[in-house]
């Protein structure tokens, strides 16, 4: 996406590895679609956690759902959820 990139929101170190970078932390409220974000960085919302690890980059969906692209390859599995709008109610089989 050309464009602006929402701010991080911050750079967290886990406290038990000294040995680990700082990662990027964003809100998803705040991307947009087409905003692509490599791994390692975590996403967050009120509530769910998604953690993108290196060697993966993070998508965001014109839905507002988040692909993850794993060493630039889709993942093979297919999504339950694909095509299911975000917010819907619905049942699971």
């Amino acid at each position: 996406m050309s464009g602006r990139l929402a701010g991080c929101l911050r750079k967290k170190r886990e406290p038990l590895s000294l040995t680990l970078p700082q990662v990027p932390v964003y809100k998803l409220d705040q991307l947009a679609p087409g905003h692509a974000l490599p791994g390692p960085t975590i996403l967050i919302d009120q509530i769910s956690t998604v953690v993108v690890e290196p060697g993966c980059t993070a998508h965001i969906t014109v839905d507002g759902n988040v692909r993850i692209d794993v060493h630039g390859a889709p993942l093979a599995v297919p999504s339950p959820l694909e095509g299911i709008p975000r917010g819907s109610a619905f049942v699971a089989p």
